[in-house]
């Protein structure tokens, strides 16, 4: 894994938790007006943050809610002539309540929202510092079913 990408990764994780959690945050003065704009759930971050989830076996098209998921642009940083390292924090939501938010990291240009291929983390898990409940969005931590009591 590239260095920049990690980095990248690691500075706007807490923004994008912030963000997430509605926190207000002016986007207008953070915009600039000739950064391009893929924020778009039909928009490739978004699109193969969901089939890379699909592949990792983490959601299926009958576990996901039809409504399209939240995408938000959390940077943007111009990396060369007409082209842009755009990081998105895109959330879905499952049938059963359960939210699955990930990250995700890619060129583009003004023309080509698919510059580069899309890297996707997954925020497994929110820690809070005002309260000690551990929100996991991991399939692997869902509640577990209740065996039935034994009628006897």
């Amino acid at each position: 894994m590239k260095p920049i990408t990690l980095l990248l990764a690691s500075l706007f994780a807490t923004a994008a938790l912030a963000l997430a959690e509605g926190v207000p945050v002016d986007r207008k003065t953070e915009k600039a007006a000739d950064t391009p704009e893929y924020t778009g759930p039909d928009d490739w971050p978004a699109m193969m943050a969901h089939v890379e989830l699909q592949n990792a076996g983490l959601i299926n098209n009958d576990d996901v809610v039809s409504s399209p998921p939240k995408v938000i642009r959390i940077a943007s940083e111009k990396i060369g002539e007409d082209l842009y390292r755009q990081v998105h924090l895109i959330t879905f939501k499952r049938k059963s309540g359960q939210i699955l938010k990930v990250m995700t990291v890619n060129n583009v240009s003004s023309v080509e929202s698919s510059k580069s291929a899309v890297d996707v983390y997954i925020i497994s898990a929110k820690y809070s510092t005002n309260s000690l409940k551990v929100e996991s969005y991991d399939k692997a931590t869902e509640p577990p079913v209740k065996p039935k009591a034994d009628s006897k």
